[in-house]
C-alpha cells in the first residue's frame, strides 16, 4: 500500500492538524496513535495466525505440515516493527496505521481468494478489489497471488497475461502489500550476502532479468534453476528439472520462468507499474 497511501499521510490536512497541536498535545496524539498502531499489529498477526491454524499445507516430501498465510504473520513484524522502532512523528504513526488497515484488507481478500476456484489465467474477484481499495484500476498492474502462487496482469482493469511463480518460502516469507516496479535490471548477479551454510545462503547467480519492487532488495526476476512454478512450489518439494535451489521457495522475491520474466520485463515500466502481493 505505500503508493496509495503516501498522499493520504503527508497531506496538508494532517501537517496542518499537527502543527496545530500545542507540544503536549502531539505528545498525546502520538501515544494514542502509537497504541493504535500496536493494536493493529497484533490485530494482524493474531487474524493470520488463527487462520492458519485450520489452513495448513501438508508437504509429502519432508512430512511437515505448514501453516498457510504465514507472509501476513511476517509482515506483522518485518517491516512492521522497523517502521515502530523509528517512528517519532504524528505523520509516522499515521503512516504505519495506513499499512496495517492495507495489510488487514489484503489478507481478508487473500483467505477470499483461497476459496475461489476461478482458473488463475482468469480474472478473480479478489484481483479487481485490492486493485480498487488501492489507487484504481488504470494503468498497469501486476496482481501476485500468494494462494494461487501465480501472477496476472493487468492493463486498465482489462486482463492482459497470467503466469505461475514462485514466492518466498517459509521463513522467507514475500512482502504483501501494493508496490511499484523501482527499476528494471538485465544481465546481473544476485548475491546473498551469507556465507555458505548460513540461512539464506546462495552462490552468486546471474539473472537476465530483474525487475525491483521494494528497496529492501525484492524482485520480480528470473529463475533458470527451476522448471516447474505454482501452488506448493513455495514449499519444499522435488523439482526433478532443476538444480538443488529449486527444490524450495524463494528468499522472498517472485519467481518467473526466463520466457515468462522476459515479457513482464518489456511490458512493465519504472515508476509505473504497480505491484499488488496478496
Amino acid at each position: 500500500m505505500v503508493c496509495a497511501l503516501l498522499l493520504g499521510i503527508f497531506g496538508s490536512t494532517g501537517i496542518a492538524h499537527a502543527s496545530a497541536l500545542t507540544p503536549q498535545g502531539q505528545a498525546d496524539e502520538i501515544a494514542s496513535l502509537k497504541a493504535e498502531a500496536l493494536s493493529l499489529q497484533q490485530q494482524l498477526y493474531q487474524e493470520a495466525a488463527t487462520w492458519g491454524k485450520t489452513h495448513t499445507y501438508y508437504d509429502s516430501y519432508n512430512s511437515q505440515t505448514y501453516n498457510l498465510g504465514y507472509e501476513y504473520q511476517a509482515i506483522a513484524y518485518y517491516p512492521t516493527r522497523g517502521l515502530l522502532n523509528n517512528a517519532q512523528s504524528i505523520a509516522n504513526y499515521q503512516y504505519i496505521i495506513g499499512q496495517l488497515n492495507g495489510w488487514l484488507a489484503d489478507f481478508n481478500a487473500y483467505t477470499t481468494n483461497f476459496s475461489d476456484k476461478t482458473p488463475y489465467n482468469k480474472v478473480h474477484a479478489t484481483d479487481l478489489q485490492v486493485m480498487k481499495q488501492d489507487a484504481g484500476m488504470t494503468g498497469q498492474t501486476t496482481v501476485i497471488s500468494l494462494s494461487e502462487q501465480a501472477m496476472r496482469v493487468y492493463q486498465n482493469g482489462k486482463l492482459v497475461k497470467a503466469f505461475q511463480v514462485v514466492t518466498g518460502m517459509p521463513g522467507h516469507a514475500s512482502l504483501p502489500g501494493d508496490w511499484i516496479i523501482e527499476s528494471k535490471l538485465t544481465n546481473t548477479t544476485f548475491l546473498s550476502g551469507k556465507q555458505p551454510g548460513q540461512d539464506g545462503y546462495y552462490p552468486p547467480t546471474p539473472i537476465a532479468y530483474a525487475m525491483q519492487y521494494h528497496s529492501e532488495g525484492y524482485f520480480i526476476h528470473q529463475s533458470w534453476w527451476r522448471s516447474q512454478y505454482g501452488p506448493g512450489d513455495q514449499f519444499p518439494h522435488l523439482d526433478k528439472g532443476g538444480t538443488s535451489f529449486a527444490d524450495e521457495g524463494s528468499h522472498g522475491c517472485i519467481n518467473m520462468s526466463t520466457a515468462d520474466v522476459a515479457w513482464l520485463y518489456n511490458f512493465a515500466q519504472v515508476n509505473s507499474t504497480r505491484v499488488i502481493i496478496y
